[in-house]
């Protein structure tokens, strides 16, 4: 996408996304001009989802050459192009962990630059090509932050962990079993048969207009295969992320809610690989 020039005066108050305006981006310097990649707010609107984030403050987006030089930028800064911005996420009053914020930003496959600064803010850009960093630190080339940081990455479930269970897929809740989040249910829930509306791992949320409960996939019975998919489908691979497939299959990143969506689930759902994703048209 292209990087697109705004006027602080003129344009400030203009949505480049729903919880992002051209202001947010400005210099801090004061400058009038502005300069934004129509990749980074849509970038930073799927983050503030994907963390359950309530806000994203940009403490530094576009620069100048000559603040970038009074802040000791770096010469061929990412800031300077508007591919670029340093943030702050919160949740509940609280700022996100940069460690975090920075997995997350893994999670999702950005394939851009992604820089852990310091314990609460972390640099994000939309360059075009993998740049992942330590700027605290001056560690460069950096793989994996889950590994760097010498956090455990959440494994996707084992394809036997939900058997054929799939979103459509008719089923039985076993007798004694429990919801997911372990409460009981009622007796008449045994025994009837439900249809799989989300699937989220090992989480199936059954008959949302009904019976809307969830439950281990471990705990329900397969009573009916869901139906073929119409239409064209994705099977999602190591690495994916609704994001990644709405860019490489939709041609547009920010279809990443109409996928999820589609497929009857939400940006914060894990996918994993192997699961078969509708496309829409």
């Amino acid at each position: 996408m292209a990087v697109k020039e705004y006027s602080l005066k003129r344009d400030g108050e203009k949505s480049l996304a729903p919880h992002f305006k051209v202001r947010e981006f400005r210099c801090q310097d004061g400058s009038d001009r502005i300069l934004i990649n129509e990749q980074l707010p849509t970038l930073l609107e799927a983050l503030r989802e994907k963390l359950g984030s309530d806000s994203i403050v940009i403490t530094s987006g576009y620069r100048t050459e000559q603040h970038n030089a009074a802040v000791g930028g770096a010469k061929g800064s990412q800031h300077l192009k508007g591919n670029a911005a340093d943030i702050r996420c919160k949740k509940g009053g609280a700022i996100i962990p940069a460690k975090e914020v920075c997995c997350a930003l893994e999670d999702m496959g950005h394939a851009g630059g992604i820089g852990y600064i310091s314990e609460t803010a972390v640099h994000v850009d939309v360059r075009g090509y993998k740049s992942w960093f330590d700027e605290a630190k001056g560690k460069n080339g950096i793989e994996s932050f889950y590994t760097y940081f010498g956090l455990k990455k959440p494994e996707p479930p084992a394809e036997e962990s939900s058997g054929k269970i799939s979103v459509g897929s008719i089923v039985t809740v076993k007798q004694g079993a429990t919801s997911y989040e372990g409460k009981k249910i009622a007796s008449f829930v045994y025994g009837r048969e439900y249809r799989v509306d989300e699937l989220s791992g090992n989480r199936a949320v059954l008959d949302k207009a009904g019976l809307c409960t969830a439950f281990r996939t471990e705990d329900l019975t397969l009573a009916g295969e869901a139906p073929e998919p119409e239409g064209k489908t994705y099977t999602v691979k190591k690495g994916d992320s609704f994001w990644k497939i709405a860019a490489e299959q939709l041609g547009n990143g920010t279809r990443y809610k109409e996928l999820a969506a589609f497929n009857g689930m939400d940006v914060t759902d894990t996918i994993y690989a192997g699961q078969v994703l509708k496309l829409p048209e």
